[in-house]
């Protein structure tokens, strides 16, 4: 099968929004230089995490200039870069607490990676 038969996207946790990655590399925050603006979430930095697509099989994120971190899966991601798989949480600048049962606050930029069904 192709490699274009499916691609990675982010689906933020509470309202559903959708944020088809290229491949290659995807910067986000809230900088007008970055791939994806993300106006409009609480703690998130100018120019935040990258995540690179490389084909099907393999998403990384790299935390660039994020004072307030990346949690991957609610645990702060330590170094600089991490494998991501499908259904990954990615949290930016903030994670889900056991005070919010779960519940996203919208303007929180907390997101699942998925990856979409081959096309066949």
């Amino acid at each position: 099968m192709a490699e274009a038969d499916t691609y990675w996207y982010l689906e933020h946790k509470t309202t559903g929004r959708t944020i088809i990655l290229q491949a290659g590399e995807n910067t986000l925050g809230r900088h007008s230089s970055c791939t994806f603006t993300l106006s409009g979430y609480e703690f998130l930095s100018r120019r935040h995490a990258k995540l690179i697509v490389r084909g099907n099989s393999r998403v990384i994120v790299e935390q660039m200039n994020a004072l307030n971190g990346v949690f991957i899966n609610n645990r702060r991601l330590d170094g600089n870069r991490f494998p991501l798989i499908s259904e990954d949480t990615i949290g930016l600048g903030v994670f889900i607490t056991g005070r919010q049962n779960g519940v996203v606050p919208e303007k929180h930029a907390i997101f699942v990676l998925k990856q979409s069904a081959p096309i066949l």
